[in-house]
């Protein structure tokens, strides 16, 4: 499993979202050799979505959890984690940057970034058709699919050169300024990864195509587990302009859960997935193992 990169989501949102929980998973994700951990990222959560996330977020029904929408902000989470940890990387999956302000953002990525030693992962959306009330809340136009990867293309050149220019000068249809002196730099080159469920598209939406400017390496982050679709990015990677080797990887995103299992009084064994294991780490070391097992068998495929 060389080269393999294992990281959790923890609850900053769901139905299990907790300030405690927030810290006690990072804290164990750490202890037990993850390399990263995740978090969600969006302004408005609506009460009924909170009552339909998936069996891994919780259940709002447990008597443990919370019946109130939480969505921890972003930039104060991973701010705040930076502080309570020493070496693990910390990431949102993914923040939705159309609704964002480039240069104010900027800032605070490269801030949190210097103060915790160079431990972001910045992943990047557009955003769902399911999202246009946070769009409309904050004034922002909810332009057609390919436009918005358009947007976020200029966003991430603008950011990439308030982090690595003395004075920053950028041009384009979304984003313009001149000559803007913003300290601190990141401590590191920040790791954008560019969020999709397929880059070759099909019916319903066009192939991504994003490009910055300047032109830049970045990850693409493929929120897809099927085979099928696995293979036709592949092939519509290798077979895209300027998509060799260094200019670009695909990353995946796998969706597990554990379970528990309990005996219905006849002797049958039936799942129950609505509520986490005990604790933080019968879930994180379970999904490890787990998730391990899965790319092993698929490696030998």
């Amino acid at each position: 499993m060389a080269g393999v990169r294992f990281g959790a989501r923890i609850p900053a949102s769901g139905p299990v979202c907790s300030s405690e929980r927030v810290i006690e998973s990072t804290r164990e994700a750490e202890n037990l050799g993850y390399d990263s951990v995740w978090i969600m990222d969006h302004i408005h959560n609506s009460f009924d979505r909170h009552k339909q996330y998936p069996v891994g977020m919780g259940s709002y029904r447990d008597a443990d959890n919370t019946l109130d929408p939480h969505q921890f902000e972003t930039v104060a989470v991973c701010s705040f984690l930076a502080g309570v940890t020493k070496k693990i990387e910390f990431g949102v999956g993914v923040m939705p940057l159309p609704l964002r302000d480039p240069i104010i953002l900027g800032k605070e990525l490269a801030t949190m970034d210097a103060l915790s030693g160079g431990r972001f992962i910045f992943g990047v959306g557009v955003s769902n058709v399911s999202d246009k009330g946070e769009y409309k809340a904050v004034g922002v136009p909810f332009l057609p699919y390919a436009d918005r990867y358009a947007m976020i293309g200029e966003y991430i050149g603008a950011m990439r050169e308030i982090w690595e220019k003395p004075s920053a000068t950028f041009h384009g249809k979304y984003v313009n300024f001149d000559d803007l002196v913003i300290y601190p730099k990141p401590a590191r080159r920040i790791p954008v990864w560019v969020g999709c469920y397929t880059l070759a598209g099909g019916k319903e939406r066009p192939a991504v195509k994003i490009r910055t400017r300047p032109r830049r390496w970045l990850d693409i982050w493929v929120f897809n587990d099927s085979a099928n679709h696995q293979i036709d990015d592949s092939r519509f990677h290798q077979h895209r302009p300027g998509s060799g080797p260094g200019h670009c990887q695909l990353r995946l995103v796998l969706s597990t859960a554990t379970e528990h299992r309990r005996d219905d009084g006849r002797g049958a064994q039936k799942c129950r997935m609505d509520r986490p294991r005990p604790t933080p780490y019968g879930t994180l070391c379970g999904l490890y193992v787990e998730t391990r097992g899965y790319l092993e068998r698929r490696q030998r495929c």
